[in-house]
């Protein structure tokens, strides 16, 4: 079984790149007192698309701060048909840094016919 080390890494040094490109206007996005997974559900879940939009920025913020949000999964995921280019974009790098970071679960017992 390959170690999630080097997956680990190599999604760590994506994020990187896309925190380097983020300007300090948006560095509140890395607030970890403002960062709450209810209310990011919350967005994720809105009609807004700039509530999603800002959801799926502190996601990626948190990530690459190194914090755990597999929680967040299903509701990112939920938003890959945007039609906000913006937004499907963020979506696909989370989808990207989770798959490279998280192994994928174990697969179920097969029942016999």
């Amino acid at each position: 079984m390959k170690s999630a080390v080097p997956y680990f890494e190599k999604a760590a040094a994506g994020l990187r790149d896309v925190v380097s490109m983020v300007s300090t206007s948006e560095s509140h996005f890395f607030d970890e007192e403002k960062f709450s997974i209810t209310d990011i559900k919350k967005n994720l879940n809105d009609l807004s698309v700039e509530r999603k939009l800002d959801a799926m920025k502190r996601i990626l913020a948190a990530v690459s701060s190194g914090r755990d949000v597999g929680v967040l999964f299903p509701d990112v995921v939920k938003n890959i048909s945007a039609t906000n280019l913006e937004l499907k974009r963020l979506v696909y790098i989370y989808i990207v840094a989770y798959a490279n970071i998280s192994p994928p679960p174990p697969a179920p017992p097969r029942r016999a016919p």
